[in-house]
């Protein structure tokens, strides 16, 4: 089943230089490898609080929030405010505490799973049916470690592991892109579920 091409990519993630290498900055890596393969590089748009590419002839934006994840929802709606672009016409690439290191699901709407942005997110544009891209950056032996963990930054050996994650994304973004997500769905939540990947 096709759905309708996506018109905007949101990487989620905090601005502040010291925690640029953060595991809750994976959604920051990944738009940033992404422009980095497509050769392009973002612009600062105060308006909308965010860094944006604007790539016309996909009629794609890409779009990284300046206003910290937990406020992230404000500079999306500003921006959705002011284009043709409806909740499915959207997807957040973000970490999760609740995946293995490394391991990829795509999915449409649902609850944000605690995770502040997607709350800022839900709030702002009043809906939950945009499709997330989560990342997984696994999770602490002690909960109340958890905000020291996902403000840390991985091992070199994890940050490898999530790079590989995002280079087997990349080879099936085309699909994505263009709405195809049933079949990337059933390459990754699959595989995920099997072999950890």
């Amino acid at each position: 089943m096709i759905h309708s091409p996506l018109k905007l990519l949101v990487g989620l993630g905090n601005p502040d230089a010291h925690l640029l290498k953060t595991r809750h900055n994976v959604g920051f890596w990944f738009v940033d490898q992404f422009a980095e393969k497509i050769s392009q590089q973002f612009k600062l748009v105060k308006k909308y609080e965010s860094e944006i590419i604007e790539l016309e002839d996909k009629n794609l934006n890409i779009l990284k929030p300046m206003n910290y994840i937990n406020n992230s929802g404000v500079a999306i709606q500003k921006f959705i405010k002011q284009s043709s672009i409806n909740a499915n016409q959207i997807l957040v690439i973000y970490d999760d505490l609740d995946l293995k290191v490394g391991q990829i699901r795509l999915k449409k709407g649902g609850s944000s799973g605690g995770h502040n942005g997607l709350n800022s997110i839900i709030s702002e544009c009043g809906s939950k049916d945009f499709w997330r891209l989560r990342i997984g950056i696994g999770k602490p032996i002690a909960k109340e470690e958890t905000v020291n963990y996902v403000l840390g930054k991985p091992s070199l050996a994890d940050t490898e592991i999530i790079y590989e994650s995002f280079n087997k994304i990349l080879v099936n973004f085309d699909d994505i892109l263009k709405g195809n997500f049933s079949k990337v769905m059933n390459l990754f939540n699959q595989r995920s579920e099997r072999d950890g990947v």
